[in-house]
């Protein structure tokens, strides 16, 4: 049957076209929370804190650009030296995911950071990946001694920086990163996909 204007309007009281306004609104909800609730992308897909400690204010933004173009749901906090992250960890209840650390940084470096946070029973299991321009066997060495998970060699080209931080978050998250990787698996760089200190 259909239903004409008049059948809200001309014959139906004040009080009946109320109610069925109301009837109208609670399937609408109920409807578009059904299929809110039905996509996959909505409640399956998992939610990674980041935070980067870097003080080069031009590699933190192509940082987050890079991270933006990643099929990954992320949230970002940057901090711009040793002093501030340490800081920022101490006030936070909930730790990030994966920490994303240069080494050279104003106040208080990487090394001494990373040593800190490894020390630390409330921090020592947030998983660390050292991002640095350099790469000198006998540093990077001291850093997998020290607790790192990853030591990442920021490329050249945005494009290779976003599949290297993309296979560092992956490679990161997918594992219990509390037991320590094997060497062999410790250093990610453009050129190859995994490479050994020293090697």
């Amino acid at each position: 049957m259909k239903l004409r204007q008049d059948d809200f309007h001309g014959k139906a009281g004040p009080g009946k076209s109320v109610l069925t306004l109301c009837i109208t609104a609670i399937v609408i909800i109920f409807r578009s929370s059904f299929l809110y609730l039905a996509m996959p992308h909505v409640s399956k897909v998992p939610f990674h804190r980041i935070l980067l400690a870097d003080d080069d204010n031009d590699d933190c933004l192509l940082f987050t650009d890079a991270l933006n173009d990643l099929p990954l749901a992320t949230n970002l906090t940057t901090v711009r030296h040793g002093e501030d992250l340490m800081l920022h960890l101490y006030a936070k209840n909930e730790l990030p995911d994966l920490l994303f650390l240069d080494l050279n940084m104003p106040r208080k470096n990487g090394f001494e950071c990373l040593t800190e946070i490894k020390r630390n029973e409330k921090l020592k299991t947030i998983p660390v990946i050292i991002f640095s321009t350099s790469y000198a066997p006998e540093i990077v060495n001291l850093l997998y001694k020290n607790g790192a998970q990853h030591y990442v060699c920021k490329p050249n080209s945005f494009e290779q920086l976003v599949e290297i931080i993309h296979r560092a978050i992956t490679l990161t998250l997918q594992k219990n990163h509390v037991t320590q990787i094997p060497i062999e698996e410790f250093v990610l760089s453009p050129e190859s996909r995994f490479r050994e200190p020293g090697s």
